[in-house]
């Protein structure tokens, strides 16, 4: 995805929120799906100490158009 071409950015902080982390990108994704435009989604790890940094990695990597 060019730059150029994202019409919404989403920021979202996440501190220590590892079991969240799933269900939040289904629910950003399914709200802005229904928008039918190019977005991007960028979660900001505010320094958690559980696991919340894996799942974001994980998730990403599961999730059609991320990188």
């Amino acid at each position: 995805m060019n730059r150029s071409e994202v019409r919404l950015s989403i920021i979202v902080p996440a501190f220590n929120e590892e079991k969240n982390v799933p269900r939040m990108v289904e629910e950003i994704t399914a709200a802005v799906d229904r928008l039918k435009i190019t977005y991007e989604v960028i979660f900001i790890d505010d320094g958690s100490k559980d696991g919340t940094f894996a799942a974001l990695r994980r998730r990403g990597k599961t999730t059609p158009g991320s990188k």
